[in-house]
């Protein structure tokens, strides 16, 4: 009757001290696992708010570059960080940059490994590591074929600059 009327759990007499303390565990367990959820949540809201406020593009720059070194990280997961769909990423982007969202990915990475050769402490395949490319070679090919130039003669001119 009482577990009808709401209650937490239920025991009968005479109460085995074993399950009474685990029910209370769990009890406290559901407790905290809902407290986490709804701080989640508010989170969530709290960046949906900011994400409204901002551009799209600008919340999409920030972002990539937080998740710069997952590079895993792509554009279903831009789509879901910014709670709208991959269609809908994929028109706000290319009507805002002319690019694809993987290409616009592509791009804030290789912008800031020029950031990073600059700074003149890192060579070309902890750069292309940190900027998020799984591979030496295709971060060397994408860099070229934005720049014109392979990152190892490009990073000279930079950073004597």
């Amino acid at each position: 009757k009482s577990i009808l009327k709401g209650a937490d759990g239920y025991l009968v007499k005479p109460v085995d001290e074993t399950l009474l303390l685990a029910q209370i565990e769990n009890i406290l367990i559901t407790r905290d696992l809902m407290k986490k959820r709804l701080e989640r949540e508010k989170e969530v809201q709290n960046q949906t708010a900011q994400i409204d406020e901002d551009s799209v593009i600008v919340s999409a720059e920030k972002l990539i570059e937080s998740n710069l070194h997952n590079a895993e990280f792509d554009t279903l997961q831009l789509a879901c960080a910014l709670n709208i769909s991959r269609s809908t990423l994929h028109r706000k982007i290319k009507s805002e940059t002319n690019q694809s969202p993987t290409e616009f990915i592509r791009d804030i990475r290789l912008k800031n490994a020029i950031k990073l050769m600059k700074k003149g402490k890192y060579n070309i395949d902890e750069i292309g590591a940190f900027v998020g490319f799984n591979s030496t070679s295709y971060f060397i090919r994408s860099f070229k074929n934005k720049y014109g130039k392979t990152p190892a003669k490009y990073k000279p001119e930079i950073v004597n600059s």
